[in-house]
């Protein structure tokens, strides 16, 4: 007898044999085998959609993919503090340029400065997941000069990314 089951964590599919035992015999031996899951992709394509813009700086996400690394970019004018955030869901501002995309409980995933070309770049990744198939997530980023940080009022938002994992 085989049962499978897909390990959630790795999106492998495990097999368990029972290779039985001898009637009058109480015990059983199962064999584990660990293979790659098939049919169990929900897209081959993954998107980032640009929401709004043009602002004055610009984000970009790279469309992820499940169990990799994807960068975010933000261009700006050289030194400027950048605020990364990212919410579940489709958007809230569609189209309005420069607009809020995420909402008041969307997470800060990244920050820091652009350098001196004026470009922020940084790589997140997605866990190997497949329950993560198909969740759309939100970016936007909010950015000014050092002095601003903690100003909220003195930070411009850029445009927002929607982006659709896949796997």
């Amino acid at each position: 007898m085989e049962v499978r089951r897909v390990n959630i964590a790795t999106g492998a599919v495990e097999r368990f044999f029972n290779v039985g035992a001898p009637a009058n015999c109480n015990s059983y031996l199962y064999l584990t085998v660990v293979g790659e899951p098939r049919g169990m992709t929900c897209s081959s394509a993954p998107s980032s959609e640009v929401l709004g813009g043009p602002c004055g700086a610009t984000l970009a996400v790279e469309p992820p993919r499940i169990g990799n690394a994807y960068d975010v970019t933000v261009t700006a004018p050289a030194g400027n503090r950048v605020f990364v955030y990212r919410d579940e869901g489709t958007g809230l501002a569609p189209g309005v340029p420069c607009g809020r995309f995420v909402g008041s409980d969307a997470e800060l995933v990244l920050s820091g400065m652009t350098n001196i070309s004026g470009t922020f770049t940084r790589p997140l990744t997605i866990p190997a997941s497949l329950s993560l198939c198909g969740s759309q997530f939100v970016f936007q980023a909010l950015v000014g000069p050092p002095a601003a940080a903690g100003k909220i009022r003195s930070l411009s938002r850029t445009n927002g990314v929607r982006v659709t994992i896949v796997s």
